[in-house]
Parts: C-alpha cells; sequence; structure tokens
C-alpha cells in the first residue's frame, strides 16, 4: 500500500549516516505526532489515529515530491516517527507478514467495524475522513443498506 510505497521511497533516499542533532524537524512530522498523541489520549480513538497516519503520508509524499528529499536530516526524522508511531503505537508492521492476505483482511475488517461505529454514533464527519484517507492509500469504501462499511481495494 501507500504506507510501504512511502517507506521504500524515504529509504532510498536514507542518509549513510546519522544526523545533525539540534535541526529541525519538518512540521508535518510535528503535526502528526501531535494529532496521534490526541486520538491516542481521546479513548484510544483509533480512527483518528489512522487518519492521522494517513495525513503523515500524504504530507510526506508531498514534501518528497517538492523537495526531492534531499534533506537527509529530515528524512530521518521522518522514518524515525513513523517506524516509532506506526509500529509501536498502532502496531502496524512495515516488513513482509508471514500470511500478508490474512494480516491485510484482518486489518480492513477491523477498519471497516471502527468506520460503521463512527456512523452508528453519528459521527459523520470522522468516518467522511477515514473514507477519504483510505481513498488516498487506494481503498474504496461502500457503505451498506445495513449501516455497515466495507473496505476493499479500488
Amino acid at each position: 500500500g501507500r504506507l510501504a510505497e512511502l517507506q521504500r521511497r524515504l529509504s532510498e533516499r536514507r542518509p549513510e549516516s546519522g544526523g545533525q542533532p539540534g535541526k529541525p524537524r519538518p512540521g508535518f512530522v510535528e503535526d502528526f505526532e501531535t494529532s496521534l498523541r490526541e486520538a491516542m489520549d481521546d479513548d484510544l480513538n483509533t480512527p483518528r489515529a489512522v487518519a492521522a497516519l494517513f495525513d503523515l503520508v500524504r504530507a510526506a509524499n508531498s514534501w518528497l515530491e517538492e523537495t526531492g528529499g534531499s534533506d537527509g536530516d529530515a528524512i530521518l526524522e521522518v522514518l524515525d516517527s513513523l517506524h516509532r508511531n506506526a509500529e509501536e503505537v498502532l502496531g502496524l508492521r512495515f516488513g513482509t507478514p508471514a500470511h500478508p492476505d490474512g494480516d491485510l483482511r484482518g486489518l480492513l475488517s477491523v477498519l471497516s467495524r471502527a468506520r460503521s461505529a463512527l456512523r452508528r454514533n453519528r459521527l459523520f464527519g470522522d468516518a467522511d475522513e477515514m473514507r477519504d484517507g483510505l481513498g488516498s492509500l487506494g481503498y474504496r469504501v461502500d457503505d451498506l443498506p445495513d449501516g455497515e462499511s466495507r473496505i476493499l481495494p479500488s
């Protein structure tokens, strides 16, 4: 998916040596970490946390397009934040899973249930944000007549 593609693009531009301490982080990394922290503090609001991750992917891809990813220190900061937060906080893995189809089906099922819960609780703005984020990652969200959501690759 787009998350793995971003990780690949960043890794290709990763500098050979470590970065310079004290250099400012890209603003979109700070925005992501703030949004993620707020989502986790909001009763572990996973849909909001995943939406923050989608926002990071979009911002980082835009940044790579605009700058060419020539700032090695910024590359390291984005990779560090992505791995630390996506893997350690949200539990997403970047490696190849033992059963990729099962892991993907399971993740899509969890996301479908979370989006359905948002709609049941009339949190339509959050549900729309989740749908848009999934769409930007190459997934289609179908809202079924029974109120449930189904997520499929586009």
